[in-house]
């Protein structure tokens, strides 16, 4: 054992406070607090397994396990990751998407010009609309190397819809958290992910499964955490 009773109950003391942590998304926050309280209570705790330091995978993963399927986030619950094949988007998105920089000028100025040239009795298009059909028509009067190299990336999957578009989004470090809270939503869905395939294998096959995940843990910071 990593650690002894009193340690447990002294770990276990503070689970609802894990909870509250990863609901708030402060477990950078949480650690430090948890393990100056460690230390406050065993002083002469040395660097070995038995100490819940920092990035001590057997300290993170028993929080991790001992709240599986209990975390304070219950819009989560029963909820498992999602193993359909995302939805590929059609060659005129993909199109934009690539050529981002370059059509977006073009797009407002014509968009601006749609406006400009309709009398006051005709509603308008929404600009997604008119953007949508417009890209459609602009591709189709593409060279043949430029309509290859959006097929090639619509069919790299690189473009494909999984939910969150980062690629909407004009501020870098928005891009970023965007992709960092898509990333933590599907870590967050891992446990019941992992529980349910373990249990229908064991139930079809009679077989014991281990599971091992590991990785970069976006509510931390970026700390390498692993579930079991």
């Amino acid at each position: 054992m990593w650690a002894s009773k009193e340690q447990f109950d002294f770990l276990e003391s503070w689970i609802e406070a894990y909870q509250n942590a990863r609901a708030a998304r402060r477990l950078p926050d949480f650690w430090p607090e948890l393990y100056s309280a460690w230390f406050e209570r065993w002083p002469d705790t040395d660097d070995s397994d038995k100490v819940p330091q920092a990035g001590n995978p057997p300290t993170r993963t028993w929080f991790n396990n001992r709240t599986r399927g209990t975390e304070v986030n219950k819009g989560q619950r029963g909820r498992v990751l999602n193993f359909k094949t995302p939805r590929r988007l059609p060659a005129y998105q993909v199109y934009q998407k690539l050529f981002k920089d370059e059509l977006q000028p073009k797009m407002a100025t014509a968009y601006d010009d749609y406006l400009q040239s309709l009398t006051p009795d005709v509603v308008p298009k929404t600009k997604l609309v008119f953007q949508n059909e417009t890209a459609r028509v602009w591709l189709g009067k593409e060279k043949d190397d430029v309509k290859a190299q959006v097929e090639k990336a619509r069919n790299s999957g690189e473009y494909d819809d999984v939910g969150v578009d980062e690629e909407d989004v004009d501020d870098e470090e928005a891009k970023r958290l965007a992709k960092a809270r898509r990333y933590q939503s599907a870590i967050d869905l891992l446990p019941t992910t992992a529980m349910n395939l373990v249990t229908s294998i064991e139930k079809q096959t009679g077989w014991m499964t281990t599971i091992l995940f590991g990785g970069p843990m976006p509510d931390e910071g970026g700390k390498i955490v692993s579930y079991s």
